[in-house]
Parts: structure tokens; sequence; C-alpha cells
């Protein structure tokens, strides 16, 4: 995206940031604010000499539970293997997950 297209034109001749421009903004000022980048704030204009910190580092490294094996299957797996402390682990993962989500949607549906 060039630079033109960041901005939409105004009939004044004024201009404003498009949505786009708005989220990666939005995006960079989170990072700076949680410490996942280091960088120069120019307040309500941009950030310069953004550098990822050791906890951005950190998190490049993680895989987002949605790209690993669900528990079902992981529980499959270890049934299939006779792998008997990885089925108590595996279970009593199951069993907390499925307490906390009881837990949350019976406070959801109290509040």
């Amino acid at each position: 995206m060039g630079s033109d297209e960041l901005y939409e034109n105004l009939a004044n001749g004024a201009t404003n940031p498009t949505k786009e421009c708005e989220i990666a903004f939005c995006t960079v000022k989170w990072l700076h604010q949680t410490g996942y980048i280091i960088a120069t704030p120019h307040p309500y204009e941009f950030f310069s000499d953004a550098v990822l910190t050791a906890k951005g580092l950190e998190l490049l490294k993680l895989t987002p539970d949605a790209l690993k094996s669900s528990l079902g299957d992981r529980l499959m797996d270890a049934c299939k293997k006779g792998a008997s402390e990885s089925i108590a682990s595996l279970s009593s993962t199951a069993l907390t997950s499925g307490l906390g989500l009881a837990f949350h949607s019976a406070m959801t549906a109290f509040s």
C-alpha cells in the first residue's frame, strides 16, 4: 500500500486516515503499550524506530491452539499408544476446561 492510499482526500483538501491505516496504527500502538515492541511514538501520526523486544520475540515461537491437534485427537492418540500418564493428563485437562466453560457460562447467564 503506497502512502497515497493511506489517506482519503476530503472535499476541503484535508485528509483522513483510511480504516486500514487506523487499524495498523492502533495495532502498533497496542504492541508498544504492552511491551512487545520498543518504538518512538509520534502522537496521532506514526511510530518510528520500532524493534521487537524479548517479549515480542518469545511470541514468535508460539503456535496458536487452532493449529494444534484437538484435545480429543491427542486423547485418542494416547489411548492407541497405551500412554496412561498422557491419558490421565489429557483427561484432567479436558475436565478442567469443561468445568471452566460451564462456570463461565453460568456466570454469564446470571450477570
